[in-house]
């Protein structure tokens, strides 16, 4: 197997070389040779050429002292190769019009390694990132930046694997950490954010909505709050809004954001929490403002309970108060009324039995 390596290697070195010498010092004239060409810049090429370019095998030296040993198609570096910066880092793999592109691994010389996909110079699609600290990433990125599912796994011990965005955890993940504390939920720029479970190593839970990190309740709590007030509720309710919808913009949104408010912000006076709202114009605000302030209107105002009546005896009086409706008021002038009737009727029928027993 090495002999034939050997060969393999042995023939592109004599294919290479067994192109002519390029003529003379003017490069239009140079095709389908070999040749050394220097800039006064500094930059200097040695390699093949064809149509007066850099074509097929060669090594570029760029003016900065970084250096290129690889493929050339029409002047640019093209195909399997390796570049070699000043500063110690190396890259072997594809390049595609002179730029990092496609499968490839990237050593820097502080120890940090990166080998998978790259596009336009930057790591994108499927890759596996090695720092010297001794962390590790598997995943996806796009343009640079760690980006969708993927595994971290820390020196420390702690992991993480879920969903990625622009470089931080985002979106859906599980955290263990190194002792046994473990999260599952959501996060947003790094931080546990929205709805998620955090089970301590001795099996305690906080389950719940978090918010930049911190347990929405336990926020509340640092308030002065008691847990059994209407405060802390309102508390509760009203970081959980934000921490859905904190970021939002009006624009485009403000039908979504009545309808929320009404949900969410209403309350048993028929009023909301005007904290809130989010940040927009003072006009859009105030239009919000009164259509969430109508919603909360059509909420009905819960009526007090009805006194129970253990001895079933009927009330010789109807006993209301403010709250009960027109309905029940009507209903009590009725049935005076009717009272007032069926007694002039009886005087009536009394008054002619006596005026009968007179006349006999």
């Amino acid at each position: 197997m090495k002999k034939i390596t050997f060969a393999f290697f042995l023939l592109i070195s004599i294919d290479a070389y067994s192109l002519p010498g390029c003529p003379g010092m003017d490069v239009s004239n140079w095709d389908n040779c070999f040749g050394t060409y220097a800039w006064r810049d500094g930059r200097k090429y040695v390699g093949e050429y064809k149509d007066n370019k850099r074509h097929g095998q060669g090594t570029y030296t760029y003016a900065n002292g970084d250096k290129y040993v690889g493929n050339f198609i029409d002047d640019k570096e093209h195909g399997q190769g390796t570049l070699t910066t000043n500063r110690g880092d190396k890259y072997v793999g594809n390049f595609i019009d002179g730029e990092e592109h496609g499968q490839g691994t990237f050593t820097w010389a502080n120890g940090n390694k990166y080998v998978g996909e790259w596009m336009d110079d930057k790591r994108h699609g499927q890759g596996t990132f090695t720092w010297a600290s001794g962390d590790k990433y598997v995943g996806k990125y796009r343009k640079d930046k760690r980006s969708g599912l993927g595994t971290y796994t820390y020196a420390n011990g702690n992991k993480y694997v879920g969903n990625f965005k622009d470089g931080k955890r985002y979106g859906q993940g599980t955290f263990t950490y190194a002792n046994g504390d473990k999260y599952v939920g959501n996060y947003q720029d790094g931080k546990k954010h929205g709805q998620g479970t955090f089970t301590f190593s001795d099996g305690e839970r906080k389950t719940g909505f978090y918010m930049n990190g911190e347990y929405i309740p336990d926020m509340c709590k640092d308030m002065g709050l008691s847990v059994n007030s209407s405060g802390y509720e309102v508390c509760i309710n009203k970081l959980i809004f934000k921490s859905r919808y904190g970021n939002w913009s009006m624009k485009g949104n403000s039908y979504l954001v009545i309808a929320l408010l009404t949900i969410v912000g209403c309350n048993t006076n028929q009023n909301y929490d005007k904290s809130m709202l989010p940040d927009a114009d003072p006009k859009v605000l105030s239009e919000v403002n009164s259509k969430v302030l109508i919603s909360c209107m059509q909420i009905p105002v819960p009526r007090p309970p009805v006194p129970i009546n253990p001895s079933h005896e009927v009330p010789t009086s109807e006993v209301y108060d403010q709250n009960d409706c027109v309905e029940n008021k009507l209903s009590e002038n009725e049935r005076k009324k009717i009272l007032n009737e069926r007694k002039e009727k009886e005087e009536f029928n009394l008054e002619i039995n006596l005026e009968d027993q007179k006349e006999e």
